[in-house]
């Protein structure tokens, strides 16, 4: 069992993405990148996702029984990075209860054209 007081937050996955890499013709409308269930949840908590150096507003996730986890992404904050053989790295802020923050593993990946 993992202690929840040191863990980070598992990290996100973009659902178009396939062995690292996520292609620009996958994406018309942005990727979307699914964030893992927390292992304990309260109405208040909200997330901020982490694309490079761009940043979603805060997303406030409501009620736990509600909860989405899919998030679609800017397509365009990855068209500066198509074709780059520096990855670009995802990681998402979680807010235990609006206040606790904690920031998720990394996740890599390459953005082809």
């Amino acid at each position: 069992m993992r202690d929840l007081s040191t863990a980070l937050p598992e990290a996100l996955r973009v659902k178009e993405a396939k062995e690292g890499f996520i292609s620009m013709k996958d994406i018309p409308n942005g990727p979307t990148a699914i964030i893992p269930k927390q292992p304990i949840e309260d109405d208040g908590d909200g997330i901020q996702i982490l694309v490079g150096n761009m940043k979603t507003d805060y997303i406030e996730l409501g009620p736990v029984v509600d909860r989405v986890y899919e998030f679609t992404l800017p397509r365009e904050w990855l068209i500066d990075f198509a074709g780059s053989s520096e990855p670009l790295v995802f990681q998402y802020t979680y807010f235990a209860g609006g206040i606790n923050e904690f920031i998720s593993e990394k996740t890599l990946y390459r953005i082809l054209h």
